[in-house]
């Protein structure tokens, strides 16, 4: 039988504890699903660890539980994988926050390249960050994952080159220099259980960002003859990778 399944980052969910599911989660809980005491439903601590937990109260705006098991694996991918997206205009950057997360994306960097068109005022980075995050752990929840998806505050893209470590294949999409088929890249990287993937602005990289990524070690790839927007080729990539080291096998 299906369970319904809440995120609880505020409470050690340890078996035999108490925890509060507060907001739109508790009012979805008691109005639309009608839970009642004694009813089980399943809660995620959104770091990877799943429970059972037993209701035994409801109100408006909480709904008390009493965690009960933990439950044995989780429903996140053994490949992790870091995006590094540009910022794009519009709603293209949520939507793309939306469809990676539920690929099964593990952390997104937005980014700020020589092309980015987006500006972000200081004053409103925080609330941005926020609903950024929001979407993301509302994705993590609705396929199912075991933990939210950290969506971190936009850095320049010199800084971004500075966060993969030396030995995690790092791949940059790169659409006037690609020797190397996504495909085949990571047909030569069989092992890897950390992608870090890197994905420019609607106007791609300039030359120079292309020579800094060199340096920093990034491999340029190519996604085709096709040119994809900048908010699809993030969670194009995802996919791609995601069936070539066996994620969609799984079940």
């Amino acid at each position: 039988m299906h369970m319904p399944k809440f995120f609880i980052t505020d409470y050690d969910l340890s078996p035999g504890n108490d925890a509060y599911i507060l907001g739109d989660d508790a009012r979805h809980l008691k109005k639309v699903l009608r839970v009642k005491p004694e009813e089980k439903i399943l809660v995620c601590d959104g770091k990877g660890s799943d429970f059972t937990a037993i209701v035994k109260k409801t109100d408006n705006d909480s709904v008390l539980v009493k965690i009960d098991e933990s439950i044995p694996g989780n429903n996140e991918p053994d490949l992790n994988i870091n995006l590094f997206m540009t910022l794009t205009k519009g709603e293209g950057f949520e939507y793309a926050i939306q469809k990676c997360v539920e690929a099964g994306v593990s952390n997104i960097q937005p980014m700020i390249t020589e092309r980015t068109i987006v500006d972000i005022p200081t004053a409103k980075i925080d609330r941005k960050a926020e609903r950024w995050n929001k979407i993301s752990e509302s994705a993590a929840k609705q396929s199912g994952r075991s933990k939210i998806p950290l969506v971190s505050y936009p850095i320049r893209f010199s800084e971004a080159l500075k966060k993969p470590k030396g030995a995690e294949p790092s791949i940059i999409c790169y659409v006037n220099e690609g020797t190397l088929s996504l495909k085949e890249y990571l047909n030569a990287h069989p092992n890897a259980e950390v992608l870090n993937v890197f994905i420019g602005p609607e106007g791609g990289f300039t030359e120079m960002e292309w020579e800094m990524a060199k340096l920093a070690g990034l491999s340029s790839i190519s996604l085709g003859k096709r040119i994809l927007k900048a908010e699809t080729a993030g969670f194009f990539v995802t996919v791609a990778a995601m069936y070539e080291y066996g994620e969609l096998d799984k079940k």
